[in-house]
């Protein structure tokens, strides 16, 4: 065999190889960091209710995996949104958002490239049609002052407190909703329900 043919067919090889390695990666990316965060944030977390209340747990979801016919989770449902409801509230903040680049030509009193932005409870509403909670008040009420560089400490001291206050009544009426619900279900479903981070 010549010294071209040789040549020829270890090109031949290698291109197989390669085609190979291509359609044995599975969809979507590697294993990487990258990828394994990116699969996680389409998981249980695509509901309502946040992982480990982290990615939150919609009510259908969560009836279908407690294997609950409509009519067995009637009874269930008011007392899941309303531990629902209370997680949220417990946890009530404002969190800031990454900053993007802006055009030239801004304002001088236009944020910088990059500067992370708040995202409001009342932009939230605004967008989805809900309505503003007294925590969601709370917390927007705190930040309208630590936006303000000659707001007064004992003003934002209230404030501060009239947010953990909320906080803390919402986590103790938690504990009740969360043993209401516990006792409406079996201990299959209890332990489904702990595993989803709806209980404790």
């Amino acid at each position: 065999m010549s010294r071209r043919a040789v040549i020829a067919l270890a090109m031949c090889v290698s291109v197989v190889c390669l085609v190979g390695l291509a359609i044995s990666q599975p969809a979507g990316g590697g294993a990487g960091p990258g990828g394994g965060a990116g699969q996680r944030g389409g998981g249980m977390g695509g509901g309502m209710m946040r992982g480990g209340f982290g990615g939150l747990v919609n009510a259908a979801t969560c009836r279908q995996v407690l294997g609950m016919t409509e009519q067995q989770w009637e009874p269930i449902g008011p007392k899941f949104d309303k531990v629902r409801q209370l997680m949220t509230d417990s946890r009530v903040g404002i969190t800031p958002m990454s900053g993007r680049r802006g055009r030239g030509g801004e304002a001088a009193d236009t944020p910088a490239p990059d500067t992370p932005q708040w995202f409001r409870p009342s932009q939230r509403a605004q967008m989805s049609g809900q309505e503003l909670t007294e925590g969601d008040k709370a917390a927007e009420a705190l930040l309208d002052l630590l936006e303000k560089k000659d707001s007064d400490v004992k003003q934002i001291q209230q404030k501060m407190e009239a947010l953990r206050a909320f906080r803390q009544k919402a986590l103790k009426d938690l504990a009740a909703a969360q043993a209401d619900l516990r006792k409406a279900v079996n201990e299959r479903q209890a332990a489904t329900l702990t595993l989803m981070g709806v209980l404790d």
